[in-house]
């Protein structure tokens, strides 16, 4: 069924846009703590953020949501950039990201303090900041798939977030670009402002990735 186009403004600070581009697909998943669409092409998974940074208004499409997205690539923040973003088709079922591995609190803590993989923090820059856990490297849950030369092939990635959410569609998009050895916490993850490290929780409500 033919929905209406929706669109969703964006701004973009201080950076020079390139020139626009249109990505056609499906939503593989709708992650609003990150204010971003994973959207499945005949290419694979690729990220696409639609909203202001400093927003966390929701905007909601489906998986299986057929979409045409007009972007732009943002060079400051590598990550793509939505102008507008059309529903083609509404989805008419809710298949949901496949399962793959994820690590319980213990493993995860046990895998940080001794240093045996990488630990891949996805939340933004200003959350990374505030704390963190020793050794982690932060890419932006958006700016990932720019980003994925960063990251070794040949060693464990462990990856968490804000909410559990984001860590889980990333770990997704590295099985897609051919990382086998890939783990993510399920469990939402807090900075510590007073020792610059990070905690984590269970049943915690967050705003923005």
């Amino acid at each position: 069924m033919k929905k209406a186009i929706l669109t969703a403004a964006v701004f973009l600070m201080m950076a020079v846009p390139a020139m626009a581009d249109t990505i056609k697909g499906y939503v593989w998943v709708n992650v609003t703590d990150s204010q971003a669409l994973t959207i499945k092409t005949e290419k694979g998974l690729t990220v696409v953020r639609y909203l202001p940074s400093k927003t966390c208004t929701p905007v909601f499409y489906r998986p299986n949501d057929e979409v045409k997205i007009d972007y732009h690539f943002d060079e400051k923040t590598k990550s793509n950039v939505a102008d507008s973003i059309n529903i083609v088709v509404e989805a008419t079922d809710f298949r949901r990201v496949k399962p793959i591995d994820t690590i319980e609190k213990e493993d995860f803590l046990k895998i940080a303090e001794k240093g045996t993989a990488l630990l891949l923090d996805v939340r933004g820059v200003p959350r990374f900041k505030e704390g963190a856990f020793k050794g982690a490297k932060n890419i932006p849950f958006w700016s990932l798939e720019h980003r994925l030369a960063e990251l070794p092939k040949d060693k464990q990635i462990v990856i968490y977030c804000a909410s559990g959410k984001m860590s889980r569609v990333a770990a997704d998009i590295l099985k897609e670009k051919g990382f086998t050895n890939v783990k993510f916490l399920r469990m939402p993850v807090i900075s510590d402002k007073t020792t610059g490290g990070a905690t984590i929780v269970e049943g915690v409500k967050v705003k923005c990735g």
